[in-house]
């Protein structure tokens, strides 16, 4: 793991890194003269204020009750769905629903990056990944990008292959759509 980056100088050496004990960038210095050390921590620390000084969001939001509303909404989709299908979990093949599962994990994070787009996000400054360490897929946006971009990309796969995928499923009978589109309603609300 990268916690920090450190140059090493012929005179000395500079270290930034996130703290370990709270929202702070840490900088520290060593050189061979006072004159050097006073040189490293103008220059240091002025990228470090000039960095502070860029605009970046933080929203901090309690997300109790929206949890609570996931689970809520889950549980309404689950009797409606024993309700209409009632065979819907039975006979169906592990290994297709774990490939398709994949793809629509893919397809998901895709969809966060149309989410981008449509809220501005420049198509280029638009990447998908995964981390296999966290086992995961990704799309992320490499510019500054508004609230309302952010909300955008999130409810893109909510709404477009979670709750309208859902609603087709049961509409036409298609037991895979319908547990695909509750999975990614539940991958949705971790979003």
């Amino acid at each position: 793991d990268i916690d920090g980056l450190r140059i090493n100088f012929a005179d000395g050496w500079a270290l930034v890194r996130c703290s370990n004990t709270g929202p702070n960038i840490t900088v520290r210095f060593e050189a061979k003269t006072e004159d050097r050390l006073k040189e490293l921590n103008d220059e240091f620390v002025g990228v470090v204020n000039e960095y502070n000084k860029k605009k970046v969001y933080t929203y901090k939001m309690n997300l109790v009750p929206a949890n609570i509303l996931c689970i809520v909404i889950l549980i309404l989709m689950g009797i409606i769905t024993l309700i209409i299908m009632p065979d819907v979990f039975q006979g169906s093949n592990t290994l297709i629903l774990f490939i398709t599962m994949i793809l629509y994990m893919m397809l998901h994070e895709f969809i966060h990056g149309v989410g981008y787009f449509i809220g501005g996000t420049k198509h280029q400054n638009i990447s998908y990944g995964i981390c296999l360490e966290k086992g995961i897929f990704y799309a992320m946006a490499y510019q500054e990008i508004t609230k309302k971009n952010i909300l955008i990309s999130l409810q893109m796969p909510f709404m477009v292959i979670g709750v309208i995928t859902y609603v087709i499923g049961l509409i036409f009978n298609l037991k895979l759509l319908v547990i695909l589109s509750i999975i990614n309603i539940c991958g949705a609300a971790m979003d």
